[in-house]
């Protein structure tokens, strides 16, 4: 068969046109993004300015550094950021309880993103993650569209389309593990490994969630009175709604107890990787029968695994409820347990755990601190009238 050489040279061309537009095009976004934000997921602190980067007021010319100045006129946001995780994500106990375990400046390029690019001192940290660390910079506020674009504004704007996308939080929730290196050698330039450490963002993008909504849907609420408030694995009665529990007999002694996760749409828990979902089984009378933990489990890489991967750990097991696949808007994790005695109810309770064994044995912090309780209820066991007691398996 023989090719027509200007078909060939057509095809080609166009080709290559076509890889070079929709790569270029494809990588604007985040390089805009990137370029003003300034994040590169912890390697470096985001350096900024005091003076050029912050705005200012428009009639006075006063710098507007604090969150705080942003409340006159922005007082739902404000409120709710105030009470949100992120005005706490440096200052909360839990974070400052391990980063005196293991103080890495990787860890605070999150936490306290911003650096002054006069001193290189932390700017602002006791407020975190705040209206500066994602909406400001060179003096003018960042956002992906036009809030008022028939009205006289009072700010000057940056229109970055993908500020309003998912790619804004890949900055600090996407990363993988540091390698054994850039953790043992704080001379070599810092690298990550290929192992995850927070895979929250390609969970979601995995799910049957990612045609439908993103992460600023559900944890920024955007256009409702919940704005900015940034709902998350510390909202407990958001947990509570989101989590449901159900128990059925699989066989005349074993019993299927499910976690349904609601709405939520990447595994969980997800994030942290001290993080576990505690499921503890008693009987209707509240005697202890079984506890199963949900949660991904690392354990140390040995010397001749970080020799041949560089990843400081390895993960042993993954045992979270997986996110929605399809287009469902629920997933379930399945866990089973021998019942001789057949009974008809149990009482389950569920718990969210901040900590990993290892850090509770060293961390300051009391146990009611770091271990909070979702739920308690008592349920009847479905399916029990479909087997007697003389049958087997």
């Amino acid at each position: 068969m023989k090719f027509n050489p200007r078909f060939i040279f057509l095809f080609l061309t166009t080709g290559c046109f076509l890889v070079t537009f929709l790569g270029s095009e494809s990588g604007k976004k985040s390089i805009r993004l990137f370029e003003f934000l300034r994040f590169e997921n912890g390697i470096r602190p985001v350096s900024f300015h005091p003076e050029s980067d912050t705005i200012r007021d428009k009639d006075s010319g006063r710098l507007l550094d604090s969150a705080a100045d942003c409340k006159p006129c922005h007082k739902v946001v404000y409120g709710n950021w105030n009470r949100s995780r992120h005005k706490v994500a440096h200052t909360n106990e839990i974070y400052r309880s391990s980063f005196s375990q293991e103080p890495m400046q990787w860890c605070e390029n999150c936490h306290s993103p911003l650096r002054s690019s006069l001193d290189q001192t932390p700017f602002k940290p006791e407020e975190g993650i705040s209206c500066n660390v994602c909406h400001v910079r060179q003096g003018k506020i960042l956002s992906s569209k036009d809030p008022n674009p028939s009205r006289k504004k009072y700010h000057e704007y940056i229109l970055i389309e993908s500020f309003g996308t998912e790619e804004l939080c890949a900055s600090c929730h996407q990363f993988n593990f540091p390698t054994w290196l850039s953790l043992k050698d704080h001379i070599s330039p810092f690298e990550y490994s290929n192992l995850n450490m927070q895979d929250t963002v390609n969970e979601w993008r995995h799910s049957g969630f990612a045609n439908e909504s993103n992460c600023i849907d559900c944890h920024l609420a955007p256009s409702t009175n919940n704005t900015h408030s940034f709902r998350g694995g510390h909202s407990i009665s958001e947990l509570k709604k989101s989590l449901e529990l159900e128990a059925e007999y699989v066989g005349p002694r074993t019993i299927e107890v499910r976690i349904i996760s609601l709405g939520i749409g990447h595994s969980y828990p997800t994030g942290d990787l001290f993080r576990a979902l505690r499921l503890k089984v008693y009987s209707e009378s509240g005697k202890f029968r079984e506890e199963f933990i949900l949660r991904k489990l690392y354990r140390n890489a040995t010397k001749e695994e970080k020799e041949k991967s560089n990843e400081p750990r390895i993960l042993e097991s993954d045992t979270r409820i997986p996110a929605p696949s399809g287009n469902r808007n629920s997933a379930q994790k399945e866990f089973f347990f021998e019942a001789s005695d057949r009974p008809k109810k149990l009482k389950l309770e569920l718990w969210i755990d901040y900590l990993n064994d290892t850090e509770k044995i060293f961390s300051h912090l009391k146990r009611k601190e770091t271990l909070k309780k979702i739920s308690s209820e008592t349920i009847r066991i479905r399916g029990r009238e479909n087997f007697t007691e003389k049958d087997t398996g």
